[in-house]
């Protein structure tokens, strides 16, 4: 099995050597204690181009990233290039945002934020982005999110070397930190697929021999 991993990443790295997961440094904000850091999981179609990305993003209650999340946004894309992309490192693409959601790993920070969640977030607990509530004075803080989900968007995506780029509904530069996840879970899809149908066919051929065996007529002896 493992053999099967190793071999569903290289083959996915050959032909795609842009997917991956891509990480940014941690970002705190000059006005307040928060931080944040963001990890995009991109996966790649047969002709080299991106397919989809999932972002995750993590929110924190304290500078440096430390300690358990206030929130963590999960943003995952669909995407088709533009008819006019002729370069697969820096393409223009249609982004269809198809599912957004979001836990806490703190929920005592959003307390203090003064925020009521509706249904009350449990830690631990992933919620749909359309199914929850956070509210500060009656606004409602996912609002707009929640109006993007199954809209289509324009987004950039440039590779430099491990770097990539991305202008759109989410914005940042990343390095890549892995060709594992991202690469991986497309094409041992594929290549399960694959196996898959040649046991069928290898079991159906058997069967059809060991059928034709048994009906071939037994030579008398003389």
């Amino acid at each position: 099995m493992n053999q099967f991993f190793v071999f569903a990443t290289i083959l996915a790295v050959a032909l795609c050597g842009s997917c991956g997961t891509y990480t940014n440094e941690c970002g705190s904000s000059f006005v307040s204690k928060y931080s944040g850091r963001s990890t995009a999981y991109v996966s790649c179609s047969l002709n080299g181009y991106v397919s989809g990305v999932e972002i995750k993003q993590n929110v924190y209650p304290q500078s440096g990233c430390k300690g358990d999340s206030m929130f963590i946004f999960r943003n995952t894309y669909k995407t088709t290039k533009k008819a006019d992309a002729t370069d697969k490192l820096n393409a223009q693409y249609d982004a269809l945002l198809e599912k957004m959601t979001v836990k806490s790993n703190n929920v005592n920070a959003i307390k203090e934020l003064y925020l009521t969640c509706s249904p009350e977030m449990k830690e631990g607990k992933t919620y749909n982005i359309q199914d929850i509530s956070c509210t500060l004075l009656t606004v409602d803080l996912f609002a707009g999110w929640k109006s993007s989900v199954g809209k289509t968007s324009d987004m950039s995506i440039k590779f430099e070397g491990k770097k990539m780029t991305m202008v759109g509904s989410f914005s940042g530069e990343l390095n890549k930190s892995s060709s594992f996840w991202g690469c991986f879970q497309v094409w041992s899809l594929i290549l399960l697929i694959v196996v898959v149908i040649i046991v069928i066919v290898v079991i159906v051929l058997v069967s059809m021999k060991c059928c034709c065996s048994k009906k071939l007529p037994k030579k008398s002896k003389k």
